[in-house]
């Protein structure tokens, strides 16, 4: 695989935090460029699509990102009808900080539940938006050597997943542009 300065800086200790929410793809883009997840997998837990989010606790803590998936499903229920969501704990000290959050945040649409199983959904769901956009699919497709789940496990896709669905700063993609070695007319073509 070809390495880039983006997936060669991915710690290789991760755990891994799995929430329901309401759309894995909108899901997985808004949480794609939060420093300290590096990796994601959208799928199936006890029928309810949900995202597996791989993260450094050295960078940032499982209430960090429990606190960020609370408010973005406040913000996204004044929005939308209201659909629960699920936050999957792996073990005790999970589940305490879990319970904790919802309890204590007046959180009625989302509860807390022990995690059993993941099933990954179809690859024509991972990386979403990326893979809609035929141009950088195929930067990244030829950079991960057309092995798909390079494609999918990789940090960069994850990152640039995010900025194709709206999220991030012109300055962000730029900076990332730069570690990945993109091409200046794929460059110009992101920024639009």
């Amino acid at each position: 695989m070809n390495r880039n300065l983006i997936d060669s800086n991915t710690p290789k200790d991760l755990k891994f935090i799995t929430l329901a929410m309401e759309d894995f793809h909108i899901s997985e883009s808004q949480f794609g460029l939060v420093p300290g997840i590096y990796k994601s997998h959208v799928g199936y837990t006890e029928g309810s699509q949900s995202v597996q989010f791989y993260y450094s606790p050295l960078e940032i803590s499982y209430k960090e990102i429990l606190d960020m998936f609370i408010e973005s499903s406040n913000q996204m229920d004044k929005n939308q009808e209201e659909k629960n969501k699920i936050i999957f704990y792996n073990n005790d000290d999970e589940k305490q900080i879990a319970e904790s959050e919802v309890s204590s945040r007046n959180t009625e649409n989302i509860t807390a539940k022990a995690f059993q199983s993941f099933k990954i959904a179809e690859e024509s769901h991972q990386k979403y938006y990326l893979q809609k956009d035929s141009k950088l699919y195929t930067y990244f497709l030829e950079l991960y050597s057309v092995n798909f789940w390079d494609f999918v496990n990789s940090t960069s896709a994850l990152r640039f997943n995010s900025y194709i669905a709206g999220y991030g700063s012109k300055d962000m993609i730029l900076e990332d542009c730069n570690k990945l070695n993109l091409p200046d007319n794929l460059k110009s073509y992101l920024i639009k």
